[in-house]
This record gives C-alpha cells, sequence and structure tokens, in this order.
C-alpha cells in the first residue's frame, strides 16, 4: 500500500467562491505531484473553476500563486509531496 500524506487545500477569491468552499483537506500519495493535485482537484470543480487555474492548454495559469507551506512554488509540476502539507492557492488581487 502506498504512502499518503495529508494536504491542505486553501483558495482564495474567485477560486473559493467556485468551489463553495476555503479550503479542503485531501490525501495524496507520496510523491504525487502539486501539478497533478491541482488537476485533478478542478476536475470535480465547475468549468469556471477550471478556467480560472488553467489555460486552454491546460497549463497552470501564470497569474495564479501557489505556495507550500508559507514558500512560493515557481513550478507546481517539479514539486512533489513527501510529507503532510498546507497549499495555500491565490488569483491575482485587483483594486486600486
Amino acid at each position: 500500500m502506498a504512502e499518503m500524506v495529508k494536504v491542505s487545500l486553501t483558495y482564495t477569491g474567485q477560486l473559493a467562491q467556485e468551489a463553495g468552499s476555503k479550503t479542503e483537506t485531501v490525501a495524496v500519495e507520496v510523491g504525487t505531484p502539486l501539478r497533478q493535485l491541482l488537476a485533478e482537484y478542478a476536475q470535480r470543480q465547475s468549468e469556471r473553476f477550471r478556467e480560472l487555474l488553467f489555460s486552454d492548454a491546460q497549463e497552470l495559469r501564470k497569474s495564479i500563486l501557489v505556495a507550500v507551506d508559507g514558500t512560493q512554488i515557481a513550478d507546481p509540476q517539479k514539486y512533489a509531496f513527501d510529507d503532510d502539507a498546507e497549499v495555500l492557492v491565490m488569483t491575482p488581487i485587483a483594486g486600486g
């Protein structure tokens, strides 16, 4: 049986509105890439949620900020979970 870790996802702004919740905790296998987790989670959400998170080419939008345990992750495809983690996914902030 694969070793599992607990990942708490926190969404802000429009993503939280579309998800209907600001937070969710999921279990993933050790070694799961962050981008894979986000893509799998997005598939269970609305089309609008997926559009906010991913481009038509299924790439994570460059305007999305992703942090794991308080550290920004530049390349979510290269980051893989090896321990329990808190993930923050932020949409762009507009205003003046």
